[in-house]
């Protein structure tokens, strides 16, 4: 077999034991999947190697085997008969003294009178199980051996510690994956990868804002382990969104263990898709357990997916953990936004003409924009907001949505009540019939709006004022950025514009615009 060229190479470091294969390296993914890579010596007798216990979880199309120096002929899983230690527990003097051959004790039988005539003391020999409590057990003293019956023992001191533990070898039936060699030597070496389900990492970040225009960011993985003992192993947090099309079920290889595939536990900050959907404040900007005590780990990228590199994590089967993964000091701004309810060309909103609509009252929120300009992206995470001038207080919780290096992030803050923002439009002129369109006759009118903005602030703010505006956009006093959306079923344009302005302390700004809209009559 030509020697695999895996998409995924790992660093080479001794791992914990998977049958005679130790695990050299994990890539945890977000949505509870994992790829690990494993391999070893394995003891080959007449050029087999029977994998008995611990089979890979692995799922469809992702598990393979290669043996570098040599050639696998034949791959093949199927019940067999396992030896299994079990653990016994003690049900008689004869089991307890059957797993303490060799141990000094001094029996006391049941009909004695006289201790020194009815306790014998020596070393015990040989237990001769019988059944139904009449197993013979044999006392060797001084030059002597006694028999004893078990039905006439009362009791028995141990005069040195004894032995509790007691487990015995019983065949199981068990599911086995047996690989055949062409090379008959007793010993070949064998690399195995699969993706399997029930290993996850969940990011969490926290910023502190240190100054007006500074703060640090953290990053940390919470990490839960569902699937199998970790130990000193190297370990990858992948920040991306993945594509293992296929691998929605257990590999027909195993597939026969039943219960062997974990489910994932998706939600919306284990992926990374998540990160396109819309925060309702927020403007979108072109580019410009055990806790680690690194400020910051190693990061590669391969392809379109980033890696954070750990080089050794221990982690039972069950538990649960904490890595920090970088922390950076970064730039930002804080910036003042709010959304204007779009427009509509519902035609009862324009039945009153030239009349002058209800002041409405937008909330404002205080927001960060974050520039990422470290050579990792910042996946999408929640993301703890903390102010570090003067005391360290708590400010908010948000959601960091994935962003690119070289690019800008949005982290709300709060509601601000010392920035007043209406808005308010009014019917200038209506032409009738002024468009014919899919055999419907359409009025032409022309609106004229106006956003009044007033701070309290005691500081000139910078204010971004955003509005989905349907219709043809004609003028502003104040100089707007527009970007025009499809419209398919609509004789109308539809445009999305912000307002970016500077609000003077205790200051008051207008804005006053004008578009066009057909509306059905």
């Amino acid at each position: 077999m030509k020697k695999l060229n895996y998409l995924l190479l790992f660093s080479i470091f001794p791992f914990f034991t998977f049958g005679q294969m130790t695990t050299k390296s994990i890539s945890i993914f977000k949505n509870g999947q994992s790829f690990v890579m494993k391999s070893g010596n394995v003891p080959t007798p007449e050029g087999n190697y029977v994998m008995q216990r611990d089979l890979p979880n692995a799922l469809f199309g992702t598990l393979w085997f290669d043996a570098p120096n040599t050639t696998i002929s034949s791959i093949s899983s199927y019940q067999d008969s396992v030896m299994t230690k079990q653990e016994q527990g003690i049900a008689s003097h004869a089991n307890l003294l059957q797993r303490n051959i060799g141990k000094e004790v001094k029996i006391h039988l049941s009909n004695e009178v006289d201790e020194a005539s009815f306790a014998y003391k020596g070393t015990i020999e040989k237990v001769y199980p019988q059944g139904n409590n009449q197993s013979i057990i044999i006392l060797k003293e001084a030059n002597n051996w006694i028999t004893l019956k078990e039905t006439d023992i009362m009791r028995v001191v141990f005069l040195e510690e004894p032995n509790f533990d007691y487990s015995i070898d019983i065949p199981e039936l068990k599911p086995v994956i047996e690989l055949e060699f062409s090379n008959k030597a007793t010993t070949q070496n064998l690399d195995m990868m699969y993706l399997q389900n029930g290993l996850k990492w969940v990011p969490q970040y926290l910023l502190n804002l240190e100054s007006e225009n500074k703060g640090s960011l953290i990053l940390q993985a919470e990490i839960a382990n569902d699937v199998e003992d970790i130990e000193n192993v190297p370990v990858d947090f992948v920040v991306g969104v993945p594509n293992f099309k296929y691998a929605t079920k257990n590999a027909l290889l195993v597939d026969f263990l039943g219960q062997i595939g974990i489910p994932s536990n998706r939600n919306q900050f284990t992926q990374n898709a998540f990160s396109n959907s819309n925060i309702a404040y927020g403007v979108e900007a072109a580019p410009s357990a055990s806790i680690s005590d690194a400020a910051s780990v190693e990061g590669s990228e391969n392809e379109d997916l980033f890696f954070y590199n750990i080089p050794s994590l221990t982690l039972p089967k069950g538990g649960r953990a904490v890595k920090r993964l970088f922390e950076e000091s970064i730039k930002l701004t804080h910036l003042y936004e709010t959304n204007i309810d779009a427009n509509t060309e519902n035609r009862r909103s324009y039945q009153q003409a030239s009349v002058l609509s209800q002041t409405k009252q937008n909330p404002v929120y205080h927001v960060v924009k974050l520039e990422n300009t470290t050579n990792q992206p910042w996946t999408s995470a929640p993301i703890l907001v903390m102010n570090e001038q003067g005391r360290t207080r708590p400010i908010s919780q948000d959601l960091m949505k994935y962003t690119a290096s070289g690019s800008n992030a949005f982290i709300k803050l709060t509601e601000t009540p010392d920035v007043k923002i209406s808005s308010t439009e009014k019917q200038l002129e209506v032409k009738a019939n002024a468009k014919r369109w899919r055999d419907n006759d359409y009025l032409l009118i022309k609106i004229a709006g106006q956003v009044k903005i007033q701070s309290f602030k005691k500081k000139a703010i910078d204010l971004n004022i955003r509005r989905q505006i349907i219709g043809t956009l004609l003028k502003t006093n104040k100089d707007w950025l527009k970007g025009e959306l499809v419209n398919f079923n609509s004789p109308n344009e539809k445009n999305n514009v912000c307002w970016e302005l500077k609000v003077p302390a205790k200051g008051e700004v207008t804005i006053d615009y004008e578009y066009e809209i057909y509306v059905y009559r």
